[in-house]
C-alpha cells in the first residue's frame, strides 16, 4: 500500500484530438507516485476518445457525458474523485514530470490546504520538451490575506486566478462547484478558494505550461468576457464587509476588465455603437467609488481618464496593447 495518499487529477475534453495524447502521457509520467486520471469527455465530436481508449494504464478512468462546457466538465470529475487531494489539468495543456510532487511536498510540509504554481504558455511552434521545469521548486508561505492581494496583483494574478495550476486538499474542497455556461469560471470561483485556505504555499518556478490558442473562447472579443466583470464585482461585495483595501482591489479588477473589453470592441476607425456607448457608462459607473490613494500611478491615470472619457481612453489603451506586442 503506497504511503503517497492519492491524488485525482481531472482532466476535461473537448474537441483535442491531435493535443490529447501528450497532455495524458505528461500526467501519468508524473515522478508523484499515486495518482487517478479522470478524464471527462465532455460531448466531444473528434477521435478524443478514441485516444484516451487508446492507453492502457489502470490509473485512467474516462467518463462520458453530453456537452456541458468546461466547468460541467470539471464538476462531474469533482463527483467522481477518490484522492485526497485534486487538481485540474487542461487537456490540450503540459505539466512538468514533477509537477504533482512539488505541489504535494509544499503542500504537507505547510500544512496547507492548497498549494499553487506559475505558469508558462508555449504554442504549437514550440517544442515544449524543453520547457519542461525539472529543478527544485522553493515554496513561499502566504497567508490569506497576502494570498488575496497576490489574486489581484498583475505578477501574480494568474496563478492565484487559474483552476488549474493548483493541488486542493479534498477535505477542504468538496464543495467546490464551478458555474456551468460561464468563460470566465475560474474568476467565479477564485476568490471562494482563497478564502477556503487560512493560509497556502506557492511555488514561484514554472510547472505547469498552457498552450496559447488565439482561436479560443477566452481569446476572441465577446460580450461573454463581461460576465468576469460581474464576477468580479461579486468578490467586492464578499471583500467589502472583510477589507476595505482588498474590495478596492476586486472593483479595480472590474473596472480594467471593463476598460479591456472596450478596448478589444471599440476599434478607433469605428463609430462607438449602442454596446458600446453603454458599456462606457458602466465603466464610468464602476470608476466612481474607487479609491485612488493606494493604487500604482499607471492605474490612477488609466482609470481617472477613463472615468472622463471612456470610449478615447479605451481607444488609446487598444493601440499601446498593440504596440506592445
Amino acid at each position: 500500500m503506497s504511503t503517497f495518499p492519492l491524488i485525482s487529477v481531472i482532466v476535461p475534453v473537448y474537441n483535442v484530438e491531435k493535443y490529447l495524447l501528450a497532455c495524458l502521457n505528461s500526467i501519468l509520467c508524473q515522478t508523484y507516485p499515486n495518482l487517478e486520471v479522470i478524464v471527462v469527455i465532455d460531448g466531444a465530436t473528434d477521435g478524443s476518445l478514441a485516444v484516451a481508449k487508446s492507453i492502457n494504464d489502470s490509473r485512467l478512468r474516462i467518463i462520458e457525458q453530453e456537452n456541458q462546457g468546461l466547468s460541467g466538465a470539471r464538476n462531474t470529475g469533482l463527483a467522481h474523485i477518490k484522492g485526497s487531494y485534486f487538481c485540474f489539468i487542461d487537456s490540450d495543456d503540459l505539466i512538468a514530470p514533477n509537477y504533482l510532487e512539488c505541489l504535494y511536498t509544499a503542500l504537507s510540509q505547510a500544512g496547507a490546504p492548497l498549494a499553487i504554481c506559475n505558469l508558462r504558455s508555449f504554442n504549437d511552434a514550440e517544442n515544449p520538451e524543453h520547457l519542461l521545469e525539472k529543478s527544485p521548486a522553493s515554496p513561499l508561505l502566504y497567508s490569506q490575506k497576502t494570498a488575496i492581494d497576490a489574486l489581484y496583483n498583475k505578477n501574480t494574478l494568474v496563478p492565484f486566478t487559474v483552476a488549474c495550476s493548483k493541488l486542493y486538499e479534498t477535505s477542504t474542497y468538496r464543495e467546490l462547484t464551478f458555474p456551468v455556461g460561464k468563460i470566465h469560471e475560474d474568476v467565479a470561483v477564485a476568490l471562494d478558494v482563497l478564502l477556503q485556505a487560512p493560509a497556502l504555499v506557492y511555488l514561484p518556478q514554472e510547472l505547469y505550461y498552457y498552450r496559447y490558442n488565439p482561436r479560443s473562447i477566452t481569446n476572441t472579443p465577446s460580450a461573454k468576457h463581461l460576465e468576469a466583470v460581474d464576477f468580479y464585482l461579486a468578490h467586492y461585495q464578499c471583500l467589502l464587509p472583510l477589507s476595505a483595501a482588498q474590495a478596492n482591489q476586486a472593483l479595480v479588477a472590474a473596472a480594467k476588465t471593463a476598460l479591456n473589453h472596450l478596448a478589444h470592441t471599440t476599434p478607433s476607425w469605428k463609430r462607438a455603437d449602442r454596446e458600446a456607448k453603454a458599456l462606457a457608462k458602466r465603466l464610468k459607473s464602476l470608476i466612481t467609488p474607487i479609491k485612488f490613494s493606494p493604487l500604482p500611478k499607471q492605474d490612477k491615470i488609466l482609470l481617472k481618464l477613463a472615468s472622463f472619457a471612456p470610449l478615447s481612453t479605451a481607444r488609446l489603451y487598444a493601440l499601446a496593447l498593440k504596440l506592445r506586442k
